[in-house]
């Protein structure tokens, strides 16, 4: 029963996953590929640039300078996170964290309560056989 329940909330958060995702790789490339042709159409033009064309030309250019630092950064982050999320602390948090989150958070919340109920039958049925 714990297997099918965690397999359910897996399947249920794969979607999220995957759009969270696929919005990540389409930022990445616009700003990578189609965004640095739109900084010589602006340089040309003149014109005063919005403050978020600004800041995703000022990371553009960021990345474009310090790619290899970026690199380094994310494996960093990324190691730290995994490392951390091992600590009780970090476990907390990141449960915390599901259990509020607006769409994953409900899946998470029957998920638990799921695993508690089949417990708590266990446990009874249990105490019953022990009378």
């Amino acid at each position: 029963h714990e297997h099918k329940v965690r397999s359910d909330i897996k399947s249920a958060t794969r979607y999220p996953k995957i759009v969270l995702g696929a919005m990540f790789i389409a930022f990445m490339f616009l700003l990578t590929f189609i965004l640095p042709q739109f900084i010589e159409i602006f340089e040309q033009a003149g014109v005063a640039l919005p403050l978020p064309t600004r800041i995703n030309i000022a990371l553009y250019e960021f990345i474009l300078g310090y790619w290899p630092v970026c690199l380094v950064g994310a494996a960093l982050i990324g190691i730290g996170a995994h490392l951390y999320l091992k600590t009780d602390n970090g476990q907390y948090q990141k449960d915390w964290l599901l259990l509020r989150m607006p769409i994953i958070g409900p899946v998470h919340q029957k998920g638990a309560m799921a695993r508690f109920s089949n417990i708590f039958s266990i446990s009874a049925i249990a105490g019953e056989e022990t009378l």
